[in-house]
């Protein structure tokens, strides 16, 4: 992998509406590395595979979202996963999308806290060896690293994620979203690239940040975002205009449609009129 400029006129795919030229990627890459300075590891390179073609490579950081328990498949202690927890893992508690400010105090801890055991059992393997698969969820906001390339789209990111941590869950039970820091929640469709997606978004993760979360959690659009901060008695307020311009929309269209509709009738009597009279 290397750090040198990367000249190429060819469209880069990021996913089904977004392309990038190899001029843009450059840009994308300097704004990266040089935001992360001599924290060579949190770098972004790229380089080129055996037939020619571009690969992007560095560590994504992914957050953790997920409602539904996990799985772990531990055979000794030593073998839990370090994570790196927010001082503060009940920030969304009030309002999920606030102050991002708060997110930057993190710390790192050896193990995870027991307390994130709820159950534990052993299982006995086909070698015979006993394991033990304890069940947790992590703190909403727990971050962690992955390293992955551009050649990865998102299942094969959340497998390679799994995998790291030995979480027995399929990846299909999951999907990545990007949080901005608006509230919007976007979902990566599966033939997404990830790694490219964050260096579009740029390095600061008071802008955007990947979470993984259960498949089934729902889309925030930009429209809905902008009210989810909003006081409660503000948003009943929007609500009850809504359901007035509703009404009044329903109502528009009714008239428009009872109107055009005693127009065609009224045209049909004229012409049975007409017929009858011709007749006689």
């Amino acid at each position: 992998m290397t750090m040198m400029a990367y000249h190429c006129s060819s469209w880069i795919f990021i996913n089904e509406r977004t392309f990038i030229t190899g001029e843009q990627l450059n840009s994308l890459l300097k704004t990266y590395n040089l935001f992360y300075g001599n924290q060579k590891n949190l770098h972004i390179l790229y380089g080129q595979t055996e037939d020619g073609k571009l690969i992007v490579e560095g560590m994504l950081d992914i957050f953790w979202g997920v409602k539904r328990p996990i799985q772990l498949k531990i055979q000794d202690e030593k073998q839990i996963p370090s994570f790196t927890v927010l001082n503060s893992p009940d920030v969304f508690s009030k309002s999920r999308m606030t102050r991002w400010g708060e997110f930057d105090d993190l710390h790192h801890i050896s193990e995870l806290d027991r307390t994130q055991f709820p159950t534990s059992k052993a299982i006995k393997s086909q070698e015979g060896q006993c394991q033990t698969t304890s069940i947790f969820t992590p703190a909403f906001g727990s971050e962690t690293k992955v390293r992955i390339n551009s050649n990865m789209k998102t299942e094969e990111v959340i497998k390679q994620l799994l995998q790291k941590f030995k979480i027995e869950n399929s990846a299909q039970d999951f999907a990545l979203y990007i949080i901005f820091a608006t509230g919007e929640q976007r979902r990566l469709k599966k033939t997404d690239i990830p790694l490219l997606h964050r260096l579009i978004q740029g390095p600061s993760k008071k802008n955007a940040r990947i979470f993984l979360m259960d498949k089934d959690t729902e889309e925030i659009s930009s429209d809905v975002a902008q009210y989810i901060n909003f006081h409660f008695s503000l948003l009943e307020s929007i609500l009850q205009r809504l359901n007035e311009e509703e009404k009044r929309e329903i109502q528009r269209t009714i008239t428009k449609f009872n109107t055009e509709k005693a127009i065609i009738l009224k045209y049909l009597q004229s012409k049975q009129i007409v017929k009858t009279e011709t007749t006689v």
